[in-house]
């Protein structure tokens, strides 16, 4: 599922008729059908494509728009942009689109971190008991991830006899 797709199935309100809605490329057809359903009147987006052009394609997604009143901008106006918070937001965007490759250079940043096994793993662990099904369903949580990620019983059960 694209995000465009992802965000308005996931939407936070009842309707978002009239909205706007900012992609960070070019809207490709499944995208347009989602965002002409949801009645979305905006659509702004930062980068063209990154590969594959296909102007023929682009000009009927482009009139598929249009004919439903939907307008088509490119990239966010700076001027727009009211609060610093949202225009670092804005250049951070660009900043990652425009240099893909330093997402490669950061691994060496991310070695500690868990690996997605592990972190689905230990959701697993946590999300097998349920609350209210044991005395105190905190202390649980705090057992389970510390008897999964330390693999230490004698650690987690030293632990959890000092929070009981």
């Amino acid at each position: 599922v694209h995000a465009a797709v992802n965000a308005i199935l996931n939407k936070t309100r009842e309707s978002i008729k009239g909205c706007t809605i900012y992609l960070t490329h070019f809207p490709d057809n499944d995208c347009v059908h989602a965002i002409i359903e949801a009645e979305i009147r905006e659509v702004v987006y930062l980068k063209w494509k990154s590969c594959d052009d296909d102007d023929e394609k682009d000009e009927r997604i482009k009139e598929l728009l249009d004919n439903n009143s939907v307008e088509l901008s490119r990239e966010i106006m700076r001027e727009e942009i009211k609060e610093e918070k949202d225009l670092k937001v804005v250049t951070e965007l660009e900043y990652r689109i425009a240099n893909k490759s330093d997402a490669d250079a950061n691994k060496a940043a991310r070695t500690m971190a868990i690996s997605w096994e592990q972190f689905f793993m230990g959701i697993a662990e946590l999300s097998k008991t349920r609350p209210g099904e044991e005395k105190n369903p905190k202390i649980i949580v705090l057992w389970k991830v510390l008897n999964g990620f330390f693999r230490s019983s004698s650690k987690g059960a030293a632990m959890m006899n000092h929070y009981v």
